[in-house]
């Protein structure tokens, strides 16, 4: 990683911005930070070196109902950018929870990039079931309701 390969001068400059990520997880944690503080605090989680694992885990946790739909949005738009075979397990890690729009776009997240996501085949087996489950709900629907052409 970083760590290994990088010249020592970028060493010290990622050194010198580990408040800063330390910072933006304390923001997002803060039950009491207003939402204006936690986005770009979201926006830094998963890009310090050696914090990655921890930082998905964080943002997985922002997709509960708890917290405001921009702020599930921007969890979502950074987990999606992070290239780490965990984020498929923890983006269906809290699905009973999401609500339909946020089950949708997981599920777009899922099967979109499932690829440069580096998902594992399971995991988009999974979704690709849920979706598909959903779609012969819909069918049934229509075919139950004549009015609903």
């Amino acid at each position: 990683e970083l760590e290994a390969s990088a010249s020592q001068p970028l060493k010290e400059a990622v050194g010198k911005l580990s408040g800063l990520f330390d910072h933006a997880r304390k923001t997002v944690e803060n039950a009491s930070a207003g939402e204006a503080d936690q986005l770009p605090a979201i926006r830094l989680l998963g890009r310090a070196p050696g914090a990655r694992q921890e930082d998905v885990r964080r943002l997985g946790g922002i997709l509960r109902p708890q917290f405001s739909a921009v702020l599930q949005q921007a969890a979502l738009d950074r987990l999606k950018q992070i290239n780490q075979p965990e984020i498929g397990r923890t983006l269906l890690g809290g699905w009973k929870n999401y609500g339909p729009s946020l089950r949708t776009e997981v599920l777009n997240a899922l099967l979109e990039d499932a690829e440069a996501l580096s998902y594992d085949p399971l995991t988009v087996k999974r979704a690709q079931r849920v979706r598909n489950q959903r779609r012969r709900v819909r069918m049934e629907g229509r075919r139950a309701d004549p009015e609903s052409r």
